[in-house]
């Protein structure tokens, strides 16, 4: 569901600002919800909105369902280098991204508890764990 973040009544211009409260570190969604005078409602597309940490990287959804993708937001961290590793310390995925959202493909890997490694060009190392179900 989603909850009101502002109301503006009634609307007097075209062009407004929304602001929500300082968001933590996570993925958001907003829709803008207009009520015409006639009681008509209509609803704005969704708008996904990511929130990182600087120097910190978020990854979702956790736990991932096997064959979907795993996304990774790294921020303003440049080029990534992202290391899967299964329970064993066996390398089951690695590649080279650089990009706003990073997809890490999670098909043929087995239910279980994975350890993502990220490094950025910088030489700082992050590890995540990732639930495969």
């Amino acid at each position: 569901g989603y909850e009101s973040v502002s109301t503006i009544a009634p609307v007097r211009q075209l062009n407004m600002v929304f602001t929500d409260q300082p968001p933590g570190p996570d993925r958001y969604q907003y829709r803008v919800h207009l009520e015409t005078i006639a009681g008509q409602s209509i609803f704005s597309q969704v708008e996904e909105v990511y929130c990182v940490r600087q120097g910190d990287l978020l990854v979702f959804p956790n736990p991932v369902a096997a064959g979907e993708r795993l996304s990774l937001i790294a921020g303003d961290q440049g080029a990534v280098q992202t290391m899967l590793f299964d329970a064993l310390g066996r390398l089951q995925r690695t590649g080279i991204a650089d990009g706003t959202i990073i997809n890490i493909d999670t098909s043929g890997l087995r239910p279980g508890v994975y350890l993502l490694r990220v490094q950025t060009k910088s030489g700082s190392l992050t590890t995540r764990r990732i639930v495969v179900l």
